[in-house]
């Protein structure tokens, strides 16, 4: 029985699709598993660089010496950008095992100050200090002792105020005075402060001292004006010039001139005195 030639060529026909059919499914997997292996690669690579990097950076601020690192790091960043991701994560673990053993930063030393030479200097004096070793400076901070500042600003004080102080306690504060000074110069600070104080206090008081004695002596005016009687009517008080109450228009009570008691009308002497009326 023969074939008919129509089914032979479809037949043939479908054989061959179904092989292009295999084969193209064969590589779409292959594909498919080559970009997802790319794909992983590439997060690897991505993440072993920022952590490495992250880690260089905590390092590097801790004073760890993270220059081979550095360098590193810098190739595995050209890598990746080119895409060449095995190598980026390569050198990314060669980084990471420097930074294990990353060493301490040294501190470099000061650099000496250049030493300039004047103009007017002769041969001699160019040659010599061209020859001598350039001096550092120092960058030392001098701590002064302590009380030092306070007794020299306080011992200021007194002598401004030793100007216009009395005389009684001028000499007593010019002799703490000098003994805070004779302190000083021994560089007993403390002892200095103390004797200082002292003379600073007393001045202080002389002129808190002056103006009490002043208010004293002057009498004030609520003195003068305080009354000297009450009226005889209202008792409202009347002082030594009123001849009648300002509350009630009572006259006022006759007083002796001698004492100021009161005096009862008929009366030829006070009866407290004795003066004649």
């Amino acid at each position: 029985m023969e074939i008919p030639y129509d089914v032979l060529i479809i037949t043939a026909a479908l054989i061959a699709l179904c092989a292009v059919a295999w084969f193209e499914l064969r590589y779409i997997k292959n594909r498919r598993g080559e970009r997802a292996e790319a794909s992983m690669e590439q997060d690897h690579a991505y993440n072993a660089l920022a952590t490495i990097k992250a880690v260089a950076g905590s390092l590097r601020s801790q004073g760890r010496d993270t220059t081979e690192a550095d360098i590193l790091l810098f190739q595995a960043e050209g890598a990746y950008k080119r895409r060449q991701y095995l190598d980026c994560k390569e050198l990314s673990d060669r980084a990471k095992t420097v930074l294990r053993n990353a060493p301490q930063r040294e501190l470099e030393p000061p650099r000496p100050a250049m030493v300039d030479v004047g103009k007017e200097a002769t041969g001699k004096e160019q040659e010599s200090e061209a020859s001598a070793p350039a001096e550092v400076p120092s960058m030392e901070v001098r701590k002064l002792p302590h009380n030092y500042l306070e007794s020299k600003f306080v011992m200021e004080s007194v002598r401004c105020l030793l100007e216009n102080a009395p005389s009684p306690r001028r000499e007593s504060a010019q002799c703490c005075l000098n003994d805070a000074e004779g302190c000083f110069e021994e560089a007993e600070y403390t002892d200095a402060l103390r004797h200082s104080l002292k003379a600073k206090k007393m001045l202080e008081a002389a002129e808190d001292a002056v103006p009490q004695k002043e208010e004293s002596a002057s009498p004030s005016k609520e003195d003068v004006s305080l009354p000297v009687s009450e009226c005889p009517g209202c008792g409202a008080a009347m002082s030594r010039g009123d001849a009648f109450c300002f509350s009630c228009g009572m006259a006022k009570r006759p007083s002796c001139p001698g004492c100021s008691a009161d005096i009862i009308e008929g009366d030829a002497f006070c009866r407290k005195c004795g003066n004649r009326l």
